[in-house]
Parts: C-alpha cells; structure tokens; sequence
C-alpha cells in the first residue's frame, strides 16, 4: 500500500474497465494515469497477498507513480503518444525489467537481475505504458516436474482462479490472466510454447475470463525473455476485451499493421468459419451466434496432432543458458538452477524437478529432424481446413488444436464465450478462433465481431465469486461486511478512518447505490449500519471526532437509498 500513498475512490469498477475506456477518460479529463496508477497499486495490495490472496503478482516498479506522473505531464503538453499512453501493465516474470529481478518463480533465480528492458518492455514504454511490475507465472515457464500444479512456483507460491479457488489456473501465465481478470492492470502481457509442456497463456485466459492472443512466433521479439523453445515461444496480450488485444498487439509487434482497422461488428458477415462437431458448455451457442452474425459455418474433422516427440525439453537447455549469460546474481546455468534446488529442497523440490533433469541430459540425435517434420505436420493439420474455403477455424476451449497451433506457431485467439453450470457453476469458458501465419488482424476481426454480437457479456470475479472478493475495494463486489473476526464492518470504516466526509462519502453513497439499484437492500443497510457501529471504536474503528459528521450523513444515505440507520 505504501508505493499507492492516498488511495483514490475510483466511480467504476477496476475489474471491468478496458484500456479502451481507461483511455478515452484520460483523453476527457476525468481521470490521470497518476491516479489510475495508484488505484491499481492499491487493488494490488489489498487483494494479492492480504484479502483474496491470489499471489497474481510478483514484483512491483517502485518508479511506477512518478513514471504516471511524468506521462501525465507529458499529454498536456503535447497529447497522448497513442492509445496505451498512461496505460498501467503487468507482464509475466519472464520478461525482464530493468531493476527489477526475473526470477521464473525459481529460488534459485530470485536475485537474477537483467542488465535491461526486455524487447517488448521497450516498446511498451516507447507507446506510453505504465509498468507496474511483474506477475508470478508456473516455474521455469512450466519446465520443471510433470508433478507441479499450473500457477505454482517454488519462489511465488500459488496462484489462485479469481473466479473459483477450487479450479486449476490451466497454465504458466496464471498470474498475469488473474490480474486482468481481477482488476490488478489494465492489461498484462503473457507468453506461450506448447500444451504439451512449457508457457501456456490461451489456457489460463479462458479459464480467468478475458481474452488471450497468441501471436505467430517471431512476430513479437523474444529478445531478454527467460525462454521456454524458442522455436516455441510466443509472446502476446492478456485483455478484458478483443479491441484491447488489438492495440496492445500493435504496440509490441515488429510488424507495420494496425490491427483496430478491421475490428467491426460486421466482420464476421459473409466469412466462412470451420467448426467442430459436438462441443460443450457455451461452444453450440457460439456457433449459432456465429452464424447469425451473417458467417456460413460447416463442421470438419480435424487433423491427428504430429507424433514426433516434443522439442522443448531439448532447447529448455540450451536457450536458458544463452539467456542467463546476460542476467548476474543468480544462478548462471540449468544445472547451477538443479543443483540450487537439490541444495535447497525444502523450498526447491516440494514437486522434485524430473523435467529439468531430462532438459539437461536431452540428447540432440533427432532435434532437427523432430522440429521441422512436427513443425509442417501440424501446419498442416490447420492448413487443410483454411485451405478447403474456410476463413478461419472456431474450437471448444481446451481443444486439441490449441497444441497443434503452437507445435506449427500459429497465431491463436481466445475469447469469453459463457459459463459453465453445476460443478463448474459461473466459472468463465471460451472459445478459441485459429488461424494460419499472420493471421492476426483476421482472428481479432472476427474475434472482435463475436464478442460484440454473442449472447454473453464477461462478469467479473466480485460478481460470480462474490464471497472471495466483498472485503476488497476497487471491484465489481465490495460490501465491507464482517471482514475480520470480531469485526463489524471494518474494512468499511478503513475508507473513512483519519480522512472525514469531504473524500469518501461519495465512494460510499456510489456503493450503498449500487447495491441498492442491483436489488441487495439488505446489504446496502448493512453498508449504513456497519459505518455507523463503528463510531468512536478503537484501532481501524472510526474515530469518535468524526462521530457527528458520520451520523449526519448516515441519516442522509438512508434518505437516499431507503435504509434507515439503526
């Protein structure tokens, strides 16, 4: 909370908000990145290791503010440089950031620092971005035991699904999609390599609720990511809308293509779009309203993925070595990383490590072979289908030709399409739009087109995982009530403890309204009652020089919602 100072009442919710918008109130003058800034920083603090605890970050750039303030200053005398100006991001701690360490989740990287920014850190900067830090990701990018959990690391802990503690965060870039679906960045950036083993990003999207874009490899820069295969490796957006994907993707790539320009309702019309029989959860309402968006759709039978053995555990080696030799104060090696861990096991080796093990005896014999036959075989698995007439090929989340797009590296596109229903009741679930090399602007079309004219409309985790997420303020879900044991309303009266009516009164009638306009008047009483039963106690109490003041607006906020105060 400390790098935060004051924390701003923001009139929306930080779990729902795009870039987009956060932009156009900028451009207005309703909002600062300076304010917005340190609204996220507060978020972060009150929701990633206290409150819900989703361990979704993993560092944070104490230069941030200042950094906001400077972009701030900048607009008004010169404009905005573009639609990320002010814009606060998070990325994967696999990126490096200069003063900042890139640790992968490993113990034995935990004081590894990069000499400076990552490519695609650069280019976010030079668009105008805020970097606010970095988010905890699967250790090692997912290379590590077959054993560990998705979300885990030996240094970070584990992240949580904002919207179902009980469910899997489906992959290495966990941390980065439960930011943005949380509310902790306006975006973040997250890598991917194979379902098989290595970075996963298109998973951990669906799962959280937002979209995922995963671009054709090579055409973001690698260059001072912690690798995974860099034959693999892919790097892209994680977003609370398609448009946001666009522009965060026109940021870092090394293309010349602005991705907004085909982004249309009407995309979709007249275009021709694979899909598969059968399908779970919201995929058959998917397609329907593809085709009611004007798109000729026919079912295909996919391809059988490659056999050819996987290649990432055979460059993991070799590409973590090349990538150390620029960092310093950590381990310098793959096997200086085992051999940390083995020293260390209490920390290092709760899940053993059976693939860094394998990774650093990995013969070479049939590398290249392996990587050119399981790269055309599973290019064409995806060209087949475009070839044939189609435009684009639409999948169930979780469908195998996830792994085969990245084995080609083929560009891959998620997006909010339901949720699911008993065991999986209000959990978030996707679909996935694939397409062939460079075809990035016609999946965020036709991406773009879905999410405006389907059914669904993304609800926040405070709204579908209310209980995890009512003592935090910034979100969608905020009541304040019964926060800590013994406590009546004191995550409430921390709001208003040593500030007085003048800053926070119009955040609380905000809330007490909302509560009250979405038809939960027993909370919006409780709102009232908990900030009036909290006059003149002691510690986070409201303090008793404020008690008139209180009282009065209280007698008001019931005027206003129809509560009256106890």
């Amino acid at each position: 909370m400390a790098l935060a100072g004051s924390v701003p009442q923001l009139p929306f919710s930080l779990e729902t908000e795009t870039a987009q918008s956060l932009q156009a109130q900028q451009t207005a003058g309703t909002l600062t990145a300076e304010t917005l800034t340190r609204a996220y920083l507060a978020r972060i603090a009150a929701a990633n290791a206290e409150g819900p605890a989703v361990q979704a970050v993993r560092s944070l750039n104490a230069s941030a503010v200042t950094e906001a303030r400077a972009l701030d200053q900048e607009r008004r005398r010169s404009g905005p440089r573009g639609p990320l100006h002010g814009i606060p991001v998070l990325l994967d701690d696999s990126f490096d950031v200069e003063g900042l360490p890139t640790t992968a989740g490993s113990i034995a990287l935990q004081s590894s620092m990069p000499s400076d920014d990552a490519a695609v850190v650069a280019q976010l900067r030079a668009a105008g971005a805020i970097i606010l830090g970095k988010t905890n990701v699967t250790e090692l990018n997912g290379v590590f035991d077959a054993n560990l959990p998705e979300g885990y690391s030996s240094l970070g802990g584990q992240v949580l699904l904002p919207s179902d503690t009980d469910k899997t965060v489906a992959g290495s870039s966990a941390g980065s999609a439960a930011a943005t679906s949380s509310g902790l960045a306006a975006l973040t950036i997250g890598m991917e390599t194979g379902t098989d083993v290595g970075a996963q990003l298109i998973a951990p999207a669906g799962v959280a609720g937002v979209v995922g874009l995963k671009p054709t490899v090579g055409l973001v820069d690698g260059d001072g990511v912690l690798p995974a295969a860099s034959s693999q490796d892919s790097f892209g957006p994680l977003t609370r809308s398609v448009y946001d994907a666009a522009v965060a993707l026109d940021a870092v790539d090394t293309a010349s293509v602005d991705y907004t320009a085909g982004l249309s309702p009407s995309a979709l019309v007249g275009e021709k779009v694979a899909v598969v029989a059968g399908g779970t959860g919201p995929y058959p309402s998917a397609v329907a309203s593809v085709q009611a968006l004007g798109a000729t759709t026919s079912e295909v039978a996919l391809g059988a993925p490659t056999t050819r053995p996987s290649i990432v555990l055979r460059e993991f080696g070799q590409d973590l070595d090349t990538y150390l030799t620029g960092a310093s104060g950590g381990a310098s090696s793959l096997d200086e990383v085992i051999e940390y861990n083995a020293a260390n096991p209490v920390e290092g080796l709760k899940y053993q490590q059976n693939e860094l093990l394998a990774a650093s005896s990995a013969t070479m014999e049939t590398y290249e072979s392996d990587l050119t036959v399981g790269r055309a075989e599973s290019a064409a698995v995806i060209d087949s289908v475009l070839s044939s007439g189609h435009d684009v090929i639409m999948v169930p989340s979780n469908s195998t030709l996830v792994g085969i797009a990245d084995r080609a590296g083929y560009p891959v596109l998620t997006v909010p399409a339901g949720e699911g229903t008993g065991n999986a009741g209000r959990n978030p679930i996707g679909v996935t739009f694939v397409g062939t090399a460079g075809s990035e602007a016609s999946l965020l079309a036709a991406g773009y087109a879905f999410e405006q004219g389907h059914s669904y409309d993304r609800r926040a985790p405070g709204v579908t995982n209310p209980s995890m997420w009512r003592c935090t303020p910034g979100g969608s879900f905020f009541t304040g009530e019964l926060c800590n044991p013994g406590d009546e309303g004191e995550a409430l009266a921390e709001l208003v403890d040593g500030v007085g009516p003048g800053r926070s009164w119009a955040t609380l009638v905000s809330q007490i309204q909302s509560a009250k306009s979405d038809d939960r008047p027993a909370i919006a009483c409780s709102l009232i009652d908990a900030l009036v039963s909290n006059v003149g106690r002691s510690g986070r109490g409201v303090p008793a020089t404020t008690a008139a003041p209180i009282t009065t607006e209280a007698s008001r906020l019931g005027a206003v919602t129809g509560c009256a105060p106890r």
